[in-house]
């Protein structure tokens, strides 16, 4: 049996070794990019939706006024973008995969 200061320092280190394990699960992925029209002319009132093809899940951003978006904290996965703005044709991307810690423009 371990003395009770061997117990008492596993017990310390045991929340810490699983802190650590969770917080290098979280993901740091990141998509980002720019809505333009045919002659590459900003359009800040659109609406960009990254769906996840394996879920179904869809999330929404704001666009910056030069038609700038940012997804944070994408978990890994196959993804489409759909871009909606009023005036044009819904428009998708070509799948596209987003691995840990990666940023996909």
């Amino acid at each position: 049996m371990f003395p009770f200061k061997a117990r008492a320092a596993l017990l310390v280190a045991a929340p810490l070794t699983l802190s650590l394990t969770i917080s290098g699960q979280t993901s740091s992925s990141e998509a980002n990019g720019d809505v333009t029209d045919q002659p590459a002319a900003a359009i800040s009132a659109a609406t960009v939706k990254p769906i996840n093809q394996a879920t179904g899940i869809e999330t929404q951003a704001s666009l910056n006024k030069d038609g700038r978006f940012t997804f944070v904290n994408v978990k890994p996965g196959i993804y489409v973008l759909r871009v909606e703005a009023q005036g044009f044709k819904t428009a998708r991307t070509p799948a596209f995969n987003v691995a840990v810690s990666q940023t996909v423009t």
